[in-house]
């Protein structure tokens, strides 16, 4: 049970070595605290898929705050394996921080959000993912890597029915 200012948020708390991540001692030492946070996430969703049935499965970084329900993203599920939403919508041309060029370093779609349903599209996709962030989850800007986010650039070209999903309300900031 997690209870966060005296209110039962719903929600277990479960330790990540517990997962049975393979590797993940290695993993735990290798990593900064945010590259194994990040890099462990398709293995947690993997788990919600196999263990507890999940059909769908929505990733929310601990930072989101949600004020309605999410039906843009549960109607997308539907009838695609994948939801992403982008960083940006429109080119960054004002000369300011963040530019272009900076999201191109860290990634074209926000990964602190992300929705999957149970397809083998997804699951193909989940189990990509998690081979690469078991040794390539690093913020390595220079190198081309920023956690996860720069390896699921490549998500829509890896799904057949991927949804880029662009609503205003989604990744405001």
């Amino acid at each position: 049970m997690l209870v966060f200012g005296g209110i039962d948020l719903a929600a277990d708390l479960v330790p990540a070595d517990r997962f049975g991540i393979d590797g993940f001692e290695s993993m735990a030492a290798y990593y900064a605290i945010i590259e194994l946070n990040t890099a462990i996430k398709p293995f947690v969703i993997r788990r919600l898929f196999e263990r507890h049935q999940a059909r769908e499965v929505i990733y929310l970084d601990p930072d989101i705050l949600v004020f309605e329900p999410l039906t843009e993203v549960l109607e997308g599920l539907r009838d695609h394996s994948i939801v992403l939403t982008p960083h940006v919508m429109h080119p960054l041309q004002d000369g300011k921080q963040p530019c272009d060029h900076t999201i191109m370093k860290s990634g074209v779609y926000n990964f602190g959000f992300f929705a999957c349903r149970a397809d083998p599209d997804a699951l193909r996709l989940v189990d990509w993912w998690s081979d690469r962030c078991r040794a390539h989850c690093r913020v390595d800007i220079a190198g081309n890597m920023f956690t996860d986010q720069r390896w699921m650039d490549m998500a829509p070209v890896l799904v057949e029915r991927p949804l880029i999903l662009r609503h205003p309300g989604y990744n405001v900031a």
